[in-house]
Order: structure tokens, then sequence, then C-alpha cells
């Protein structure tokens, strides 16, 4: 993480003779500053790294898809407890590593799986067409949770509480004898500056969670 884009230059400087020092070469092509407080960016170890936020990058998000699609065929003939049980297994072991994503990525691919399994629960009901409309309220989102579905948006709420908080001491003296009295601050999200040029990556976490049965609804009945 660098200051400028003359630190930057310096470290990669540094960077290129370690490598040659130790008999490697830097790719030509895919080694580069890049100004992170802009748009556009650029894309390193599965994730996009853009104006102090990153998530996954586009052909992360496509492999995902894919395997969600894979696995929830329309045809698909095993129970919905098995499917939901089997995505899981993907779900959990995706957002292992991609935790660090903007929070509305996650909710997007809940709402995404979700659709899904609703397209596989009207085909069984003899019907036609993706989960839309009233589909959300004959089966919420607390119907996928009773099966056993990982819900991304969940775990990245629980990872944040863990994660992303720090507790301050605060110091009071007392009036009578001005001795120093140490007690617990409360616990705050850990915010991170932005650097212009940067190698590494910043976090940033979204408080705003709006996955809900209505706001699915809503987005379903927009793209029809």
């Amino acid at each position: 993480m660098c200051r400028s884009q003359q630190e930057a230059q310096e470290a990669l400087e540094q960077v290129q003779r370690w490598v040659e020092e130790n008999g490697l070469q830097l790719h030509p092509t895919k080694t580069r500053l890049v100004n992170a407080s802009l748009a556009g960016g650029f894309d390193f170890l599965g994730y996009h790294f853009e104006r102090g936020m990153k998530w996954p990058r586009k052909k992360s998000m496509d492999k995902l898809k894919e395997t969600i699609r894979q696995k929830t065929r329309r045809t698909e003939g095993r129970s919905m407890r098995t499917i939901c049980e089997d995505l899981s297994l993907t779900l959990r072991g995706w957002f292992g590593y991609f935790k660090h994503g903007k929070a509305n990525v996650f909710e997007n691919v809940d709402a995404y799986v979700r659709g899904r399994l609703r397209s596989i629960l009207r085909k069984r009901n003899k019907k036609k067409g993706r989960g839309r409309g009233r589909d959300h309220q004959r089966w919420p989102n607390a119907y996928f949770t009773t099966m056993g579905l990982y819900s991304l948006t969940q775990a990245h709420v629980v990872a944040c509480r863990s994660f992303f908080k720090v507790t301050t001491n605060w110091r009071a003296e007392c009036k009578k004898t001005a001795c120093s009295v140490r007690r617990e601050g409360r616990s705050f999200p850990l915010s991170l500056p932005l650097s212009a040029f940067a190698y590494a990556y910043c976090v940033s976490v979204d408080k705003t969670l709006r996955s809900s049965d209505q706001n699915e609804s809503l987005s379903s009945q927009k793209t029809e």
C-alpha cells in the first residue's frame, strides 16, 4: 500500500530487484501500477479492486453461477433439502475465500440461488417460467433456511461482527481522588484509509443489508 505514485514506483523497483536476484521474472503485462482511487481498478487473485473496495471479479462470479446452474436444473429430481445441502457445500467454500468482498455481492448471489430454487418448485407444481411474483410469498427466504440452504449474507454479517470490530479503552478520573479508572468502551466498525496507489487491497464493509422477500419480488417484477 503506497501513498503516492513515486512510492509505488520505488516499491516496484525493489520487487524487481528481489525477483531477479532469486532467478525469477515479473510478468511484463500483468505487473503495473494502478491508481486504486479511480474507476477501472484491477483484477488480482480472483478479486476486482477499485476505489478502496474489492469484490469477486466477473470471471469468478461467472464460474460460481455456472456451478449453481448445474446443481439447480428445473428437471432436478432430488429433494429440495438435498439440493440445498449440496448448494451449501459450494457456497460455504466460495465464501471462505471471497468473504472480504462488498456486502451487496452476497445479497445478489443469495437472491440468484433462491430464484433458481423457486423455479424448480414452480416446475414441480406444473407451472412454467422462473420464480417470480407470488412465489416469493409462497416460498419465502425462511423456507430455504429450513431446508438447510447456506446464506452468504448472514455469513458475511457474522464475519464482520467477529473480525471488523475493535474495542476501545476509555480513561476516566474520579472527582475526589483523581485516580485513573480504566473501563471498556463500545465496539465500532474498523475503518481503513484509502490510499491512491496500491498493490494490496482495502476492505470495505457495507453495513446496510437489504436482502428481503419484498426486495426480491420487486426486482423480479422489474425484469419481467
